[in-house]
């Protein structure tokens, strides 16, 4: 999308209000593959609790083993005695602390224009054509800047993958960045994917914590998936994590215990790190694979623990009678 920057920070601020905070800005944790497949991370649970709620940006510590988020509390005056906000320290004791590494420079990319040489996508106001990757045009329209302005984009069979084509306009104005935007589209996609856009909506500031006021109507379908409304601005937060446990026998008397998680929208049980596995005074710590090896006789309770996911327990199997 050409335009969505001035429509994106009046959706923020609709869906970040109040009560959708605990729901939006949950700190996720995932490993340097970034999202592929399913698979997206998990959520931190730095246990928030008594209407504490989680804020997005967290920081590393410069060894890579600590995670320092921000929380608030919209009801408190921020006096000593009923503060608005605090800082959590979330501790990974499975990552083995980096050494801070000498003469770290970013490198100047050869690619990229000098910053004083540069004119950001903001700063621009005129009427600009982009030709698609394999057919077809989208016409963009800037006038004003980020604080006031209008911009829209008119798309002629554009088209980056040859598959699928767009053809239609959409647009949005603001009289100021404090007051609220319209957003007007009717766009209309064909081919391998089909599907359509239509919008006339308001979103105007909002009063008492409320974020954003949305008046007006929007329709959208991809394929066969069709939404015929705005998302509402309230949410439940998301389920805790759920561990599983599974164990066999291994041999010296020792039982094979197996620790996997599953978070909400991923189908996957994925194998859990550092999980904490009991049998009865015996305590150790799951490897990269989420497996622990220790000892137990057999119908022994299994626990497993993992900070930020819900426990679980199996018995150690008995042996079958033949």
């Amino acid at each position: 999308n050409f335009i969505d920057f001035a429509l994106f920070s009046w959706v923020g601020r609709y869906e970040l209000n109040e009560v959708n905070r605990k729901c939006l800005l949950e700190p996720w944790l995932m490993d340097s593959g970034g999202e592929r497949g399913t698979y997206f991370g998990q959520p931190v649970d730095p246990k928030p609790g008594n209407g504490w709620d989680n804020r997005t940006l967290g920081q590393w510590s410069p060894d890579g083993t600590r995670l320092l988020v921000w929380q608030a509390r919209g009801n408190d005056d921020g006096t000593p005695e009923q503060p608005g906000a605090r800082l959590v320290i979330a501790d990974l004791p499975a990552r083995k602390a980096l050494k801070k590494k000498l003469n770290d420079h970013t490198p100047v990319p050869g690619w990229a224009p000098a910053r004083g040489e540069h004119t950001g996508y903001l700063a621009n106001t005129g009427t600009f054509t982009v030709n698609g990757a394999k057919s077809g045009t989208a016409i963009v329209s800037m006038t004003g800047s980020a604080f006031a302005g209008s911009w829209s984009v008119t798309y002629d069979d554009y088209s980056d993958d040859g598959k699928s084509f767009l053809n239609g306009t959409e647009s949005t104005s603001q009289t100021s960045i404090l007051s609220g935007i319209q957003w007007t589209a009717s766009l209309t996609l064909t081919g391998q994917h089909s599907g359509y856009l239509n919008a006339n909506l308001t979103i105007a500031k909002g009063e008492n914590g409320s974020g954003g006021q949305v008046s007006g109507t929007v329709s959208q379908r991809l394929d066969k998936r069709e939404v015929s409304s705005f998302p509402p601005a309230t949410c439940q937060p998301l389920a805790k994590p759920r561990l599983r446990v599974k164990v066999r026998k291994a041999n010296q008397g020792r039982a094979r215990v197996l620790v996997t998680g599953k978070v909400t929208a991923d189908p996957v049980w994925r194998p859990v790190r550092h999980a904490t596995v009991r049998i009865g005074s015996k305590r150790i710590f799951t490897n990269g694979k989420g497996i622990a090896l220790l000892k137990g006789r057999p119908g022994q309770r299994v626990l497993a623990k993992a900070a930020g996911f819900t426990g679980a327990k199996a018995r150690v199997p008995r042996r079958v009678r033949r």
